[in-house]
């Protein structure tokens, strides 16, 4: 119940943020800006996985929408920067499949974990598959 809670609230947060965060993305780079939004929500998941007050998630919730509004808009600018000219949809449409494939494998590992361990485990392994793919990213911008 409290992973679909913070699901609800932080897309609900991060959906006006999207133009601002694209904005921002822009600014500062968007391999940078996703950088920094990927170490935010791996925090927040290590927080929903060992906080318990309401109040505490509500606002972890509330951030992981706000960076997350960043997030999106970088890795989509990062992918067109990184098609070939006349590719940049194919590249997207890749970037959605492979999305998609990582989001089916990790519900179904998550499942599995939190069947086994329980929800603290569960939102530490989220958080450590976002500071797997910050450490891809950076050694990908090499």
């Amino acid at each position: 119940m409290r992973a679909m809670q913070a699901s609800w609230m932080s897309q609900a947060a991060s959906s006006p943020g999207m133009p601002s965060g694209g904005r921002l993305a822009d600014r500062v780079g968007p391999m940078r800006a996703a950088r920094y939004a990927l170490v935010c929500v791996a925090a927040v998941g290590l927080v929903y996985g060992i906080v318990e007050p309401v109040i505490v998630l509500v606002l972890a919730s509330l951030l992981q929408g706000s960076v997350e509004s960043v997030l999106l808009p970088a890795a989509q600018a990062s992918m067109a920067r990184a098609a070939a000219p006349g590719m940049q949809a194919t590249g997207q449409g890749s970037a959605g499949a492979v999305g998609a494939a990582v989001s089916g494998t990790t519900s179904a590992v998550g499942a599995t974990i939190y069947g086994a361990f329980g929800p603290q485990w569960t939102w530490m392994f989220g958080a450590g598959v976002c500071i797997c793919f910050l450490l891809l990213s950076v050694r990908a911008q090499r």
